[in-house]
């Protein structure tokens, strides 16, 4: 290449500064404000929905727990079943299940089978298995 190294650099750098400055005004829209911030949808209180449950379980407990949102239903089951009822709140809830069995019974595999029957949802079953005492959790995902 012919001509000076110092004139071939400026040109160079002219072509590069031109080119910033046009992709620079290409890229900034002034027409358009920039947007908002969006806030975060603050959640109100949940709905919950009384759920039948049913328990089956290995061997006679001497007391069960279960919880889900903010309520706490405590049995003391007569056999080896129970039912009752459970206030589910939202699409998401979480249950607590605690099963306690009798005091002086040796540590050994047990199961709680808990069926949910959520009105206009499929029934959903987990069992719940352990040695000694069960203490777990199960987060449901129930969509209309």
């Amino acid at each position: 290449m012919r001509g000076s190294p110092l004139l071939r650099t400026l040109c160079v750098l002219i072509a590069l500064v031109a080119t910033g400055l046009g992709l620079h005004s290409v890229a900034r829209d002034p027409a358009r404000p920039p947007a908002p911030p969006v806030a975060a949808a603050i959640a109100g209180p949940s709905e919950t929905t009384d759920t039948p449950f049913f328990l089956t379980f290995s061997s006679l407990p001497s007391e069960v727990i279960l919880e889900a949102g903010d309520e706490t239903v405590t049995l003391r089951p007569d056999g080896t079943t129970a039912v009752g009822s459970l206030p589910l709140p939202g699409d998401h809830p979480t249950v607590f299940l605690r099963v306690r069995w009798g005091a002086g019974e040796p540590t050994a595999p047990r199961f709680a089978k808990l069926t949910l029957e959520p009105s206009g949802q499929p029934t959903q079953t987990r069992i719940f298995d352990g040695f000694g005492e069960i203490d777990d959790v199960w987060e449901l995902h129930l969509h209309p």
